[in-house]
């Protein structure tokens, strides 16, 4: 499985700069801060997620796979 790109490892930089940015900002309601913390998680995933689903993808080692 490969490794996460340069890019990717860019995006989850970008999120956790997001995620600094809004905890500056002054509270509107008492979840808000657990809301967007779950959202950013959910983003995370998704992005650390794309080597296996690249590997997945793969032709290759689904024919590894099936032999």
């Amino acid at each position: 499985m490969r490794d996460l790109t340069v890019h990717e490892q860019h995006v989850l930089l970008l999120l956790a700069f997001v995620w600094n940015e809004f905890l500056s900002l002054p509270s509107a309601h008492v979840m808000e801060k657990q809301e967007f913390m779950d959202a950013i998680h959910r983003a995370q995933h998704i992005i650390m997620a794309r080597p296996a689903v690249s590997a997945m993808n793969d032709k290759s080692l689904l024919k590894i796979v099936k032999d």
